[in-house]
């Protein structure tokens, strides 16, 4: 129960922390948020090895679009790809953020979380891997999305 309420703790400290950045740069005009989503074309290239190594996780290009290639599986094509890749601790799990038109989603093991205005590029998951938090933007409104749950 206790080592529950310590993970608990950590990650909502995280989510503080990220909320607490995104103010102090929003305050100062910045828009912290803006152009995080890379450009292929333009960057060098996104890879990701899991923590077990027997996983790789990278970014590719097809046209305009772009999409993450897991284990050499081609993921959803995406206006644009999060700076991130994680993998969670266990290497079972892969998220990251990707641009759907005018909205971003977080991609978890290949499915899309709901869609928001905006998606922190800070996915952090539990040491046991069972839980993901990241923070997000609807409107004026900021948040913590734990396990898929506003």
């Amino acid at each position: 129960m206790l080592k529950k309420i310590i993970y608990l703790f950590v990650i909502a400290l995280l989510v503080i922390n990220s909320m607490v950045s995104f103010a102090a740069e929003k305050a100062s005009g910045i828009d912290v948020y803006e152009n995080k989503f890379i450009n292929v074309e333009s960057s060098p290239l996104l890879s990701v090895i899991s923590p077990d190594s027997r996983h790789v996780a990278y970014v590719a290009q097809s046209g305009d679009r772009q999409f993450v290639v897991v284990d050499g599986k081609e993921g959803k094509h995406y206006d644009g790809i999060g700076p991130n890749i994680v993998f969670s601790p266990d290497s079972r799990h892969i998220v990251y953020g990707a641009q759907a038109g005018n909205k971003q989603v977080a991609v978890v093991d290949g499915k899309e979380g709901n869609p928001y205005d905006v998606i922190g590029t800070n996915f952090v998951f539990s040491p046991d891997s069972k839980r993901l938090i990241y923070s997000a933007r609807k409107g004026n409104k900021i948040f913590a999305v734990i396990d898929g749950q506003e």
